[in-house]
C-alpha cells in the first residue's frame, strides 16, 4: 500500500483491485474489472512524483491518474516468454522501476505524460504479391483487378513511435467479421480476396492503451473479371432481349409470311370457273382478311360510264365485332386515298392516315390504309383497300402480298367480266331480236297503210265502173307489183338501195295516178353509192315517205314536189333526205286534232320506224333521224325535210 499526499491510502488487493482508503481508513473508491481496470490480480503498487498510481501483477503493469481514473497501460516487448510478469514495484529518483523475473525495467513517467496520441496510425505502403503499389495515395480508391487477390498493407503511427505502448488493430470491412488485434506488428495481409468494394481500417491504441475511436482508411475496389463487369451483364442482358426480340420478331415475319403465302398459293390455284364477279370479290375480300390478319378488306370495282369506283364486297373482322357488308357504296375517281390510287394506278401505303390529307373518315378514323389497285391490260379495273387501328400495322410484306393477290385475281376478274358482259349482250341480243321480231311483223302488218290499199281497191274499182279499163289495168298491174315485191321482201330484214328506191317508185306511182297527178316527185341516188352493195332495213324509208305526201304535200294548194335523195356522207355513213314544200308539221299537227277522223286514227308506221332505228343502235350501228321545219323569209312553213342517217356496212 501507498499514502498520497491527501493522506488517502491506495491499496492492491489480490483478486479485488484497488481501493482507496481516506484518513479516517474508511473505502472510500475502487478500481476494478467492473470499472475499467483490465484485470485484478494485482500484487504491487507506488504512486509517482506526477501523482500517478502504478500497479503491476503477474498480468501486467498499468498506471492510472487517481482523480480522472484514466487508465495507461505498459506492455514492453523484450521478446521473451513472461514479460508481463511483474514481481515488485518501486519509485526513486523520479523513475519508476518495474522488477519482472529476470529484469528491472526503468521507467520515465514524465514521457507517458508528454506523448499523447491523437492521430490515428497511417498507411504507409500497399505490395499487391509482394510489389509496391506506388501510386496508392494519389486517388480516393484503390481499383484492381480481379487477379490482384493477395494484399499487404504496412501502417505506422508516425508521429507516436516513441509510446511504448501503443498497441494496433486493424479490419477489412466487407471481408473481416471482427477487428484483428496486430499488437506492434505494422502489417496486415490479405490473400484470395473475393472481387468487390472493400474498406480498410487501422487503429491504435492512445497514451493511456485504449483503443482510438478514430481510425486510418483506404478504400479498395477489386474489378471483377470483364465477364462479371455490370457493363458486361448489362450488354449480354440488352443482347439477349434484343436476340429475344428478334427472334420474336422473325417469329412473326415468318408467321406473317405463311400466312401470306398461304393466301397468295390459294388464290392462284383457285379455279373460279362459273363463278360471278360479286363471288371473286367476296372471295378475295374473306380471305384477306383470314389469311393476312387484316382488320378489314373491301373490293371496289370501275363502272366505266359513271366514273366511279363501286363497292362490291366489304369484310370487317374487328376484335369486338365482325360482319359483312354489300351495299353498294360508290367512290368518285380521284376522291381519298382509294380514288387517287385508282386514278394513278399506284398503290399507296399509309403508315399514318393522320398526316395524310387524302384520307376521308367513313364510319369511324382508322391510322393505317393500304389501298392496291387492280389492273388488267395495262388499266385499272378495281382497287382492294384495307384499313387498320393501329399505326404503322401495314408493312412491306403485307404490300407485297396484296399486290400479288390484285395481279392474280385481276385476270379472274377481267374473265369473269366478260363473261358477265357476253351474257349480258347475249340477253340484249335476244331482246333485240325479239324486238326486230315484232317489228317486222309490225311493219309488215303496217307496210301498207289499209286507207291506202281501201282506196286503191276504190279507185280500181271506179276505173272499171266508169269503163276506163286501160287506166284500170295500169292501176291493177302496179298495184300487184308492189304487192309481189313487198311479199318477195317480208322475209328479209335488209334491203339493198336499188329494191328500197324500187318500192318507192311503185308507191309514189300507184299514188300520183290516185291523186290524179296532183304532185311531182323524184328520187335521186348518189352516183358514189352502190345502191347495190349497200344494205337498208326493208320498208324502213316509205312510212316518212307517205307522211310527206298525205299530211304536208296534200293541204297544200301550191304546187306540189316531192324529193328522194339517197346521198353518200363518208365511207361508214350514208342519208336518205325526203324532202316536200308541204304545208309544214305545225299545221298539220293543227289539221289532225281537228279532224274527227284523223283523232281517232293512230298512224303506226312512224313508230315502227323509229323502234327499227334505236334496234339498229342497240345493236352498234349508227342510225339517227332528224326532223327540219323550213321556213320562208316572211316566216310561213315552207315544207319539211327528214334525214335519215345509217351505216354504209349493215348486215
Amino acid at each position: 500500500m501507498v499514502e498520497d499526499d491527501e493522506e488517502n491510502v491506495w491499496m492492491a488487493v489480490w483478486k479485488k483491485g484497488v481501493l482507496k482508503l481516506d484518513k479516517h481508513f474508511n473505502i472510500a473508491d475502487s478500481l476494478n474489472t467492473s470499472n475499467g481496470l483490465p484485470y485484478d490480480n494485482l500484487s504491487n503498487i507506488a504512486i509517482d512524483h506526477l501523482k500517478n498510481i502504478w500497479v503491476s501483477g503477474i498480468e501486467g503493469l498499468l498506471f492510472f491518474n487517481p482523480v480522472s481514473k484514466a487508465i495507461t497501460r505498459v506492455e514492453v516487448d523484450l521478446g521473451q516468454n513472461l514479460q508481463d510478469y511483474w514481481n515488485d514495484l518501486f519509485i526513486a529518483n523520479k523513475q519508476v522501476y518495474a522488477v519482472m523475473l529476470d529484469h528491472v525495467i526503468a521507467l520515465d513517467p514524465s514521457k507517458f505524460a508528454a506523448l499523447k496520441v491523437k492521430k490515428p496510425p497511417h498507411i504507409t505502403s500497399v505490395k499487391i504479391f509482394g510489389n509496391e503499389k506506388e501510386d496508392f495515395m494519389k486517388n480516393p480508391q484503390l481499383n484492381l483487378s480481379y487477379d490482384e487477390d493477395y494484399l499487404t498493407f504496412q501502417f505506422a503511427s508516425l508521429e507516436h513511435r516513441d509510446v511504448p505502448t501503443l498497441q494496433y488493430s486493424y479490419f477489412l470491412e466487407g471481408f473481416d467479421q471482427k477487428w484483428i488485434n496486430a499488437g506492434r506488428s505494422l502489417v496486415a495481409s490479405y490473400k484470395n480476396l473475393p472481387w468487390g468494394e472493400y474498406k480498410f481500417k487501422v487503429r491504435s491504441t492512445d497514451e493511456r492503451g485504449n483503443w482510438m475511436n478514430v481510425a486510418g482508411t483506404l478504400l479498395i475496389n477489386i474489378h471483377p473479371p470483364w465477364w462479371q463487369e455490370s457493363w458486361f451483364i448489362a450488354s449480354m442482358t440488352v443482347l439477349f432481349c434484343f436476340l429475344l426480340i428478334s427472334l420474336y420478331q422473325a417469329f412473326l415475319r415468318q408467321k406473317r409470311k405463311l400466312m401470306m403465302d398461304a393466301s397468295v398459293d390459294y388464290f392462284a390455284n383457285s379455279v373460279y370457273g362459273g363463278n360471278s364477279v360479286n363471288e371473286i370479290c367476296w372471295d378475295i375480300a374473306r380471305n384477306c382478311v383470314t389469311q393476312l390478319d387484316f382488320e378489314d378488306c373491301v373490293v371496289y370495282l370501275m363502272d366505266k360510264k359513271k366514273n366511279v369506283l363501286v363497292q362490291k364486297a366489304a369484310i370487317s373482322n374487328k376484335a369486338t365485332k365482325a360482319f359483312e357488308t354489300d351495299g353498294s357504296a360508290e367512290i368518285p375517281m380521284g376522291r381519298g386515298i382509294v380514288g387517287t390510287v385508282a386514278v394513278t394506278g399506284k398503290q399507296l401505303l399509309i403508315p399514318d392516315t393522320s398526316k395524310d390529307e387524302r384520307y376521308v373518315v367513313s364510319e369511324e378514323r382508322r391510322f393505317s390504309e393500304l389501298s392496291v389497285p387492280i389492273i388488267h391490260d395495262g388499266k385499272v379495273i378495281g382497287v382492294i383497300d384495307s384499313e387498320h387501328t393501329q399505326k404503322n400495322y401495314f408493312k412491306e410484306e403485307h404490300l407485297k402480298a396484296l399486290s400479288i393477290i390484285a395481279s392474280i385475281s385481276s385476270g379472274k376478274i377481267a374473265e369473269a367480266l366478260a363473261q358477265a358482259a357476253t351474257k349480258e349482250k347475249e340477253i340484249e341480243l335476244l331482246e333485240i331480236n325479239k324486238m326486230l321480231a315484232e317489228s317486222q311483223l309490225m311493219a309488215l302488218r303496217a307496210q301498207m297503210n289499209p286507207h291506202f290499199v281501201f282506196n286503191c281497191l276504190n279507185s280500181i274499182q271506179e276505173c272499171i265502173v266508169t269503163e276506163k279499163f286501160q287506166e284500170a289495168s295500169i292501176y291493177l298491174n302496179l298495184f300487184s307489183k308492189l304487192f309481189r315485191t313487198l311479199l318477195n321482201n317480208s322475209g328479209k330484214n335488209l334491203v339493198t338501195i336499188e329494191e328500197e328506191r324500187h318500192v318507192l317508185e311503185l308507191y309514189l306511182q300507184l299514188e300520183e295516178m290516185r291523186f290524179s297527178r296532183s304532185f311531182t316527185y323524184e328520187i335521186i341516188v348518189d352516183e358514189e353509192l352502190e345502191e347495190e352493195e349497200i344494205l337498208v332495213p326493208a320498208m324502213l324509208i316509205q312510212p316518212y315517205v307517205e307522211n310527206a305526201l298525205w299530211h304536208g304535200l296534200m293541204h297544200s294548194k301550191l304546187e306540189r314536189r316531192l324529193l328522194i335523195e339517197f346521198k353518200k356522207i363518208d365511207e361508214d355513213l350514208f342519208e336518205c333526205r325526203i324532202d316536200d314544200n308541204g304545208i309544214g308539221r305545225k299545221k298539220s299537227f293543227e289539221i289532225k286534232a281537228f279532224t274527227s277522223k284523223s283523232r281517232h286514227h293512230v298512224s303506226r308506221g312512224l313508230g315502227i320506224s323509229s323502234d327499227r332505228l334505236a334496234v339498229l343502235t342497240r345493236q352498234g350501228h349508227f342510225a339517227e333521224v332528224d326532223f327540219v321545219d323550213k321556213m320562208h323569209e316572211n316566216g310561213e312553213a315552207a315544207g319539211t325535210l327528214v334525214i335519215i342517217r345509217l351505216s354504209t356496212y349493215l348486215k
